[in-house]
């Protein structure tokens, strides 16, 4: 694309009569919202992070055609390119950017509403037929004719400001008047809300430097008293205010109380603007939580827009300024230490997006994110006690219509990278939809010595997802597609520090290590032998993927704060209790020895989110208590199993994983789809009477997003074998294809010695599976050693691993079977097959 040059802007004004509402402008009431020691700077907030595309990325083509650039921040794009549209629904605005066209170019500013056939368009280009103002159904309102000036690369400036369904446009010193009365149409098509996009209609055009205003709202703090807030502690959700005060016209939050508390407002907010000034102390921790519901907590059930006092040079992180706190870093920052500060918070239905000192610091769309979808859209507004001195003032809340935003928001999908796959550890609605890949599991064992010896060689594209090693102090070497020189090295330690971390594991370490067309793995032992486990995921053949680099950052944004956030979580039993899914429930005062109880039923197409069963802790500690789940009007159940292996690990309590948790009862994450039917039921096969059982549920319905296409989504089954049954000779896992192997759980032996199984993959022995692979995958071969890990464990008596980054795709049939004949103990294995597969 050729580069366009600028020349100075001239200036004018121009009122149009037309549908929609007012922006601000640089009123005395705006003004003084701006922190005092804020650097002079166009008013308003910057609407594009310069040189990339955040927020503007919903397009049908997305950015194709498109280049952002970053001095000055703007986009440029071609006739070839597709709409570029923004995250932004604004009401009454004020809108200026400055553009250039190339020689007989146009660029469209285009202003979509909730009605497809409804849409502002403001075409730009230079000389005749000039400017032109289109609303609806391609209608003119009115027209400008810029002079022709001999120089098509010229650039203008435009401001565009709504008030009360009045539009009034200055473009470079010209007036547009308006040729058609805006009275034929309806007031609510008048001020309906407007999302805003970009569109080349022929060749060349820039759009550069955009900023926003909005009108600052209604006051939420009246300087006096703290009228319409309340406080939420933990135990408390509308309790006395103790923690905060009031000192010279400001909200101030003392260093000296406990902490751990909310200033929250006492009525619930969906789409709003909130704006505020703060400031707080040195390495000060604070935040505003937003659509958090009455009884929840922002972190966990809402959101939290985090504040932090940290140094300029800080790495981000999901707990910097600007970050919704343990999900989101900020893309960049613009917050001063220890002075005041200006924050806008800007949400309308999935889209959040989030300015310090008018630059834009972050944005999300909430579907996008596996922790962040199933948040709720409304909820009260806080701000935090994290025992920081801190200071409010200035806060107001320009409160918009409920509303999910423009159709296009709704069909825009989540841009797809190789690394999305790491959200399958937490999102597991996503296990259900097959796989293309293959995971390869290669086990070897190396005598000591200094030389280097080849571990194995992978052909790719691939990622390499797992890597165990029970010997610390082996030296591991990384070569990517052919080269002479290894890329990465390390011991398990060290590679821990060096590579994107999945678990708080440092072995087995889980991460995420792309190589394209291949990569040799070399290991040194050194002076004591070395056991070694690593997995791949074989990826199509097609597909491409970017081989490791420590100088790019090759993980899609949010991915992993979202994912150490959630083991972390997890491991404090900590869950989305308030979430926007529908529930059910069902409980049974006692159930007799022999008695099945059905509990609940869901009779329509969705998904189950997660399973609840509400239980003493003692059902972990024998196979007396049965889980059935039938799907479908099945006959046979898909899943019945003993609660103890449905719940595998959680006897003694909460650890970190991915899989189960316990808060209020046990919990399984594991999800599962259903075309017009899903029930389970409780079955006492022990000799006593168990008492005060229930069941519950979280589940999307088929009117949610988030199960688009449900109907054909694979079907969760848990295939449970007693050891009792066992025959001497039969396969410890034996399944047909097509299916996709989720995880196994067992008993461990009584010996704790390691089951010795040979591999088989469409009846192919598979090589690289190591006699005592099976206990490796655990995530320890020493069964005598009791650990849990984020996906496999060892624990009271079962031993499990759970294959939620890759399942295992099983296209004719896979095997584990004995070395030598022998009965195996009790296990389950949970695997998914398609709709049609009974």
């Amino acid at each position: 694309m050729r580069q366009l040059v600028s020349t100075p802007p001239a200036f004018c004004f121009f009122l149009l009569t037309l549908g929609s509402l007012f922006a601000i402008s640089s009123s005395p009431a705006f003004a003084a919202d701006s922190p005092s020691s804020t650097k002079e700077q166009a008013p308003g907030n910057a609407l594009i992070n310069p040189g990339t595309f955040q927020g503007w990325n919903y397009g049908e083509n997305r950015t194709d055609g498109w280049q952002a650039t970053e001095q000055p921040a703007g986009f440029q794009g071609t006739e070839q390119a597709g709409e570029l549209l923004s995250s932004y629904l604004l009401q009454d605005f004020t809108f200026t950017f400055r553009w250039k066209v190339s020689s007989e170019g146009a660029l469209a500013v285009q202003f979509p509403t909730e009605n497809p056939e409804r849409t502002w368009q403001l075409i730009l280009r230079e000389g005749k037929p000039g400017i032109e103002w289109i609303a609806l159904h391609g209608k003119t309102f009115a027209k400008l004719n810029l002079p022709q000036t001999g120089k098509p690369l010229q650039e203008h400036t435009t401001t565009i400001k709504r008030e009360r369904g009045i539009f009034q446009i200055t473009v470079d010193g010209e007036k547009l008047k308006p040729v058609m009365s805006p009275s034929v149409l309806a007031p609510q098509i008048q001020t309906a809300p407007v999302g805003l996009s970009l569109k080349v209609l022929k060749n060349e055009a820039s759009f550069l430097e955009p900023r926003l205003q909005e009108p600052p709202g209604k006051s939420l703090f009246n300087g006096k008293d703290f009228s319409g807030w309340t406080q939420l502690s933990r135990q408390n959700p509308d309790g006395e205010i103790t923690e905060w005060v009031i000192e010279d016209g400001l909200i101030k939050c003392p260093k000296d109380k406990a902490g751990g508390k909310y200033l929250r407002t006492k009525k619930l907010y969906s789409n709003f603007t909130l704006s505020f000034e703060y400031k707080i102390e040195a390495d000060g921790n604070s935040g505003v939580g937003f659509r958090t519901p009455v009884q929840g907590w922002p972190s966990q059930d809402g959101y939290e827009l985090q504040i932090l006092d940290e140094p300029e040079d800080t790495p981000r992180s999901r707990s910097s300024t600007a970050a919704i706190y343990g999900n989101l870093e900020p893309f960049t920052r613009n917050d001063r230490q220890e002075a005041w500060n200006q924050m806008t918070l800007k949400v309308n239905g999935p889209m959040i997006s989030a300015w310090v000192n008018g630059t834009l610091c972050q944005h999300a769309n909430q579907f996008w994110f596996p922790e962040l979808q199933y948040r709720p859209d409304e909820g009260w507004i806080g701000l935090q006690d994290h025992n920081a001195e801190t200071y409010f003032r200035k806060i107001r809340l320009l409160e918009m219509p409920a509303s999910e935003g423009i159709p296009q928001w709704q069909v825009s999908k989540r841009p797809e990278t190789p690394s999305w796959r790491i959200a399958r550890l937490l999102d597991h609605p996503l296990l259900t939809q097959g796989m293309q890949e293959r995971l390869l599991i290669t086990d070897r064992t190396f005598g000591p010595g200094k030389r280097p010896r080849v571990f194995t060689k992978f052909r790719g594209p691939g990622i390499i997802s797992r890597i165990s090693q029970w010997q610390s102090s082996a030296k591991l070497s990384f070569y990517f597609d052919g080269e002479k020189e290894p890329r990465l090295e390390g011991t398990p330690a060290e590679l821990y520090d060096k590579l994107p971390q999945l678990s708080p594991n440092k072995t087995p370490l889980m991460t995420y290590l792309p190589y394209q067309k291949e990569l040799r793995i070399e290991v040194a032992a050194g002076k004591k032998p070395v056991r070694m486990q690593v997995e791949s995921i074989r990826l199509p053949g097609k597909e491409s993927i970017a081989s490791y680099s420590d100088e790019e950052d090759l993980i899609a944004r949010g991915l992993l704060p979202t994912i150490s956030y959630r083991w972390h979580q997890q491991g404090h039993g900590s869950w989305r209790d308030y979430d926007k899914a529908p529930r059910v429930k069902g409980e049974v005062a006692s159930l007799a020895p022999g008695e099945e109880a059905e509990l609940a039923e869901i009779s329509d197409l969705g998904m189950v989110l997660w399973t609840r069963l509400h239980a003493k802790g003692s059902v972990l500690k024998n196979n007396d208590l049965w889980i059935k789940v039938w799907i479908d009007e099945r006959e046979e159940p898909v899943i019945a199993a003993p609660a103890r292996y449905i719940f595998a690990g959680l006897e003694g309590g909460n650890w970190p994983n991915y899989v189960v948790l316990s808060r209020d009862g046990l919990i399984t994450r594991l999800a599962m789809p259903f075309a017009n039917q899903w029930k389970i039921a409780l079955e006492n096969r022990g000799k006593k009477p168990l008492k005060d059982l229930a069941i519950s549920a979280a589940y999307l319905p088929q009117t949610d997003p988030l199960v688009e296409r449900v109907a054909f989504r694979w079907r969760l089954h848990g295939r449970f074998q007693s050891g009792k049954d066992s025959e001497f000779s039969e396969p410890f896992i034996s399944l047909e294809g097509p299916s996709q192997c989720l995880g196994i759980v067992y008993q461990t032996p009584a010996d704790k010695k390691p089951l010795l199984t040979r591999f088989l993959r469409e009846g192919q022995e598979v090589s690289t599976w190591n006699e005592e692979s099976l206990a490796a995958l655990s995530g320890n071969p020493d069964l005598s050693v009791e650990q849990r890990g984020v996906v496999g464990g060892n624990w009271k008596g079962l031993t499990w691993r759970y294959f939620l980054y890759c399942p295992m795709r099983v296209f004719k049939s896979i095997e584990i079977t004995a070395e030598t004949p022998q009965a195996f103990g009790d296990r389950l294995i949970w695997y998914y097959s398609p709709a049609w597969v009974k």
